[in-house]
């Protein structure tokens, strides 16, 4: 049996401790390093998921970004916006050339009548062929002539600077009835350097006849049988301060309308009345027959003036217009001739029929 060593009676655990609190290490001993084991080398970057907070933090930075560029943006617009509407830039509008009309709102017809316009460019550029143009009513006369028609005032301007203004008188000589309001259009087309575009700014000036030289006024049934006699008063007075020479009274009948008596001589649908004083009048019964269908209406139009001579009774100023106007009704009663049952106008009978 062989001998026993004391490390034999002393187990691994003992030995372990021994060997834990021994106060003297020995620095020379070496543990084995275990073989390392083999690893496969990747030939590809692996994918790793994305980080969805980073995700959060971009979305977020790129948002703000695009805020504040919008708003930049907007405040730029803004700004241009207010620049062209107060200021204007280059371009040219129709509302910043200004027509101002001065004149009397109440006249009497065969006065002259005086306008004052001005006209002034507030535009930040300049217009070009400048034209200003007022339309009158039919039967207005020329002031230095009143004999001669005046249609209209027409007058090219030229070009007008940014700022500048045009004075411009003109006078006329209107015709009308008591109460009737007169609108005169007045616009001005012009251009702009570098367009071939032509602008119009339009205008009106609206005054009042208050009263007329000589007047007409007509009185008649305001319905009547067709082909049953039809009666017409016509009254011309004068209003005017001195006596009127050659006064004429010229009437337009409607179709349909056959004169059959007059207490004035007719010549070619006028009457001349010769010379009128102030405050003077004459009357005329014209008498006709007007046929038509039931419910039509017919117009009958009166205008008075005067002529150059006796003579030629052609007006060569009017004053005054005045139109009637009757409706073809029918009658209350009818009544009808039949012979043998005819209703002809001739009827051929036989003897002892």
């Amino acid at each position: 049996m062989p001998p026993s060593h004391p490390e034999d009676d002393i187990g691994p655990i003992e030995r372990a401790r021994e060997r834990l609190y021994e106060p003297v290490i020995d620095l020379h001993t070496r543990s084995p390093l275990a073989t390392p084991d083999k690893r496969e080398l990747q030939h590809a970057w692996k994918e790793e998921p994305f980080q969805s907070a980073h995700k959060g933090k971009r979305r977020v930075r790129f948002a703000g970004i695009f805020f504040v560029i919008a708003f930049l943006f907007f405040l730029a617009s803004l700004g241009i916006a207010g620049y062209v509407f107060y200021v204007g830039g280059n371009s040219v509008s129709v509302d910043k050339v200004v027509v101002d009309i001065q004149g009397p709102t109440t006249i009497a017809g065969g006065d002259i009548v005086p306008l004052s316009l001005s006209i002034t460019n507030k535009n930040a550029s300049a217009i070009e062929n400048a034209t200003i143009e007022i339309d009158f009513p039919n039967g207005t006369r020329n002031a230095t002539n009143v004999l001669q028609t005046y249609p209209r005032y027409i007058e090219n301007l030229g070009a007008l600077a940014s700022g500048a203004s045009v004075m411009r008188s003109v006078k006329a000589v209107l015709f009308g009835g008591a109460g009737q309001a007169i609108t005169l259009p007045v616009s001005i087309s012009y251009g702009t350097t570098g367009s071939n575009a032509t602008f119009v700014k339009k205008s009106s000036y609206t005054l009042t006849i208050s009263t007329t030289p000589v007047s007409v006024s007509v009185d008649t049934l305001a319905e009547t049988v067709s082909g049953q006699p039809l009666t017409l008063t016509l009254t011309v007075r004068s209003n005017a301060t001195i006596p009127l020479d050659n006064v004429v009274l010229t009437g337009a009948f409607p179709f349909g309308f056959t004169v059959t008596s007059s207490s004035l001589p007719l010549n070619n649908s006028s009457f001349l009345l010769g010379t009128l004083s102030p405050g003077a009048h004459s009357t005329i019964t014209l008498t006709g027959t007007l046929t038509g269908q039931d419910s039509e209406q017919r117009v009958f139009h009166f205008t008075v003036g005067t002529a150059k001579t006796a003579q030629d009774q052609t007006l060569a100023i009017m004053y005054m217009t005045q139109d009637a106007t009757v409706t073809i009704t029918a009658p209350f009663i009818n009544t009808a001739l039949a012979i043998n049952g005819d209703v002809s106008p001739t009827v051929i009978i036989t003897p002892s029929s």
